[in-house]
């Protein structure tokens, strides 16, 4: 699954995330979370632990790599053939392709001191974060 059309996109966006934790630009993030990635000394450390938003290959192309990899005596798709299995693919957010939506009922509303609204909704941890944070802490 890919959400992006062009790489480039996908390496712009960090390039500018990492400029933001510089303090080079305004963050792009929530209070400027670093997803993955740290400044300090004036460089950047860790890893973005998100999923990522452009890959490739994807659909059909990621499916026949898979069924053409090769195995003992031939390919996947060989080995499945010749030992009678099926192979059932549960075709997963790939159905949405190029849409979402999140809603959720608003429980509550305040205001921290540096004048920033943060909003409660009836929605769990899982359901709130970013789809592209792999983080377990909100």
């Amino acid at each position: 699954m890919s959400y992006l059309d062009d790489a480039a996109e996908w390496e712009r966006l960090w390039n500018e995330h990492r400029a933001a934790l510089l303090g080079r630009r305004a963050p792009l993030t929530f209070d400027g979370h670093g997803l993955g990635l740290t400044a300090h000394a004036g460089e950047i450390i860790g890893y973005a632990n998100v999923y990522p938003a452009f890959q490739q290959p994807t659909r059909g192309a990621w499916l026949e790599q898979i069924l053409r990899a090769p195995v003992t005596h031939g390919s996947v798709a060989d080995a499945l053939r010749t030992r009678g299995l099926q192979m059932r693919c549960e075709p997963g957010r790939s159905l949405v392709d190029g849409c979402g939506l999140t809603a959720a009922r608003v429980e509550f509303r305040k205001q921290r001191a540096d004048g920033t609204w943060l909003i409660g909704v009836a929605m769990n941890r899982i359901g709130l974060r970013s789809t592209a944070a792999r983080t377990t802490s909100c």
